[in-house]
């Protein structure tokens, strides 16, 4: 089983003339690669978004109310920087719908705290 990140797509997208235009487009397109590498849509599989910070303390809020929507959260210190990296996951069926709501849901939360910043989302690829 494989992932599908969006910022693998964002640089294969830089290589060409169509790159999307809006986080929307990079969202349906990184949806059509899911689909292209042999991803069910239907079959609920683990999504995980990514967040940044600009400390740990920011992320008390959004992990509190990321747990009432069933996702699991982790806090760690980024590889490289003083940032902190704050991961949510869960696993759901992923669609256009979905995706559009929990962007929405996490560029809310970015904005709550600290420097922070969403950077998108990863997918496993279910095939059956």
């Amino acid at each position: 089983m494989g992932i599908v990140r969006q910022d693998e797509q964002m640089a294969l997208f830089k290589k060409r003339s169509t790159a999307p235009t809006s986080m929307a487009e990079l969202d349906a397109a990184t949806l059509d690669q899911l689909v292209k590498a042999g991803a069910v849509l239907t079959n609920p599989r683990n999504i995980r978004h990514y967040l940044n910070g600009r400390s740990d303390a920011t992320t008390t809020g959004p992990a509190a109310e990321l747990r009432t929507l069933a996702y699991t959260v982790e806090s760690r210190q980024a590889a490289t920087g003083s940032a902190w990296l704050f991961l949510a996951e869960r696993e759901e069926v992923v669609d256009s719908t979905g995706v559009a709501a929990a962007r929405q849901l996490f560029e809310r939360l970015s904005h709550t705290m600290d420097g922070g910043d969403y950077d998108g989302w990863e997918a496993a690829i279910v095939e059956k």
